[in-house]
């Protein structure tokens, strides 16, 4: 009975030693499954991180159009390599002045509160003080609030109708002279459409350049642009060599001769006339 109760006594221990190693082993088991499960977590975050870094490289230093469409995916201010100079505005071309500040903040995305100090500091003459009076009374709220009172201060006038004016616009220099006038006038023009805006400048032409231009057919503004300036230069050295001609005096020139005398001092007499004979007999 002693080797009995002996050999339950150590079957009991030898059991309990087997589930007391079963418990620290499946305990040990799930720490090592949740130490891979958050490590594995952490590889696949890792890879998806680099895979964006990835993409975001590619993206800036390829920002080509893929597919037909643009990539809009912005890139971060400290990449960008173009250096611009902000406009400064002495209050003359108000509405050139507005446009290239415009490309400007939106070239660098400056936020709206930040743009009206950049263009502060960037006012020169009497815009300075009409800037300091409009800010003592009653303060720009926006950008577009301070461009607005620019364009109506500096811009202008409501009243000059460049509609009307560009129908009206002729040719009195050279093409170059007249398509500078004719682009000003049509930027502040809305509403035109390219046959019109084409019609207008071809009926603005000196009568010589627009019968020429008409024959060749042109179909944009572009077209006709050039083949009058091609038509000007194909004049421009006939009208050069006929100014260069020297205008012929109608006036005749008289020619007068002159005897020497024999000695200085003498007074010529005129010759004695040859004592012929009669022509009837006497």
């Amino acid at each position: 009975m002693a080797d009995g109760d002996r050999f339950n006594t150590i079957e009991s221990q030898l059991a309990q030693l087997s589930n007391t190693v079963s418990i620290q082993l499946n305990h040990q088991l799930r720490q090592l499954t949740d130490t891979v499960t958050s490590h594995s977590t952490s590889i696949s975050d890792t890879a998806l991180t680099l895979q964006r870094m990835e993409a975001l490289l590619t993206n800036l230093s390829n920002p080509a159009v893929t597919h037909g469409q643009a990539n809009h995916r912005e890139q971060p201010f400290h990449t960008r390599n173009v250096r611009l100079e902000f406009p400064r505005f002495n209050g003359s071309d108000a509405l050139a002045w507005i446009f290239k500040a415009d490309q400007f903040f939106d070239y660098y995305r400056t936020p709206d509160p930040e743009r009206l100090t950049i263009a502060a500091v960037h006012l020169d003459h009497a815009v300075v003080p009409w800037f300091q009076m409009i800010q003592r009374e009653t303060p720009f709220r926006s950008w577009q609030e301070f461009t607005r009172a620019i364009e109506l201060e500096y811009g202008p006038s409501a009243f000059d109708r460049p509609r009307t004016a560009l129908f009206k616009l002729a040719q009195s220099g050279t093409i170059n002279d007249y398509y500078t006038q004719f682009t000003a006038l049509a930027n502040r023009v809305t509403r035109l459409d390219p046959d019109a805006m084409l019609d207008c400048f071809i009926s603005g032409l000196q009568k010589d350049l627009q019968r020429e231009v008409i024959s060749q057919n042109p179909t944009t503004l572009g077209q006709a642009v050039a083949i009058a300036r091609l038509f000007e230069d194909k004049f421009q050295p006939t009208k050069q060599h006929t100014q260069s001609q020297p205008l012929k005096s109608s006036t005749p020139t008289v020619h007068y001769s002159t005897r020497s005398t024999s000695s200085q001092g003498s007074t010529s007499n005129p010759p004695n006339r040859p004592n012929n004979p009669p022509l009837l007999p006497t």
